[in-house]
């Protein structure tokens, strides 16, 4: 267990492990957004959040509760972090990931 602002201070650190953090979550064009505050969320900060998709993360598309605008839900995200060292997407596919500090895989969200 970690924090979102650990996690993205030190992304070498935890680039490949499992880690769990609260994150403010949207959905956007079939992917969730992770943020470490509200205030990002509110600015869209796509440089301070993480994206989940559901190709890598079925289990958390399931889990997540319907997400009407401006009824965000601050929530515990457990999964495999993989940092995005130079900011391109992870496949051609995932065009929501550019300038995102990584990829969130396995997520499964809570409480």
């Amino acid at each position: 267990m970690t924090t979102m602002f650990a996690l993205l201070s030190q992304p070498e650190k935890f680039d490949g492990r499992l880690v769990s953090f609260h994150a403010w979550i949207d959905q956007v064009n079939g992917a969730i957004l992770l943020f470490p505050s509200r205030d990002e969320l509110d600015a869209r900060d796509s440089f301070s959040s993480l994206v989940a998709y559901p190709e890598s993360s079925p289990a958390a598309f399931r889990e997540i509760p319907p997400v009407k605008g401006g009824e965000e839900k601050f929530l515990r995200v457990t999964g495999t972090f993989r940092w995005s060292r130079d900011g391109a997407p992870r496949s051609p596919s995932a065009p929501v990931d550019v300038d995102r500090m990584g990829v969130m895989e396995g997520v499964h969200l809570g409480l």
